[in-house]
């Protein structure tokens, strides 16, 4: 029987490097059949003067197997905004069957700042 229904997530998205960027999503997920993903991420940075700037998202998840794993394929983005110079976000996040880590490709453009990481762990946030 195929999961319906939605939920509440609240997740980490980085490599936790001094002076990184970190990503904090949270999200409502909506499971079959909609498979839809919205909320906001907000995008800190320890550096002076400290990063601390949210975004709104949504986007779509897609299940499939890699290895013979199920895994949640999601490719989310900023909702559009019609401030010039908005945040703009994109991401790819793989996360596991249980939806508890995984793994983020993420670009961040905040003003003339850019941000890109790849391979960046996806933890829950407690």
């Amino acid at each position: 029987m195929e999961n319906i229904g939605t939920f509440l997530g609240k997740w980490v998205i980085g490599k936790q490097l001094a002076g990184g960027v970190l990503l904090h999503l949270n999200a409502m997920v909506s499971v079959a059949p909609f498979q839809k993903i919205s909320g906001h991420v907000t995008v800190t940075q320890a550096t002076h003067p400290p990063l601390h700037v949210v975004v709104d998202v949504a986007g779509h998840y897609f299940d499939t197997t890699v290895g013979g794993t199920k895994v949640h394929v999601a490719i989310i983005r900023n909702v559009p905004s019609p401030l010039d110079g908005a945040p703009w976000l994109e991401m790819l996040v793989v996360w596991n069957e249980d939806w508890q880590s995984g793994t983020a490709w993420f670009s961040v453009q905040i003003g003339s700042s850019h941000f890109e990481e790849s391979d960046a762990p996806v933890k829950v946030e407690k």
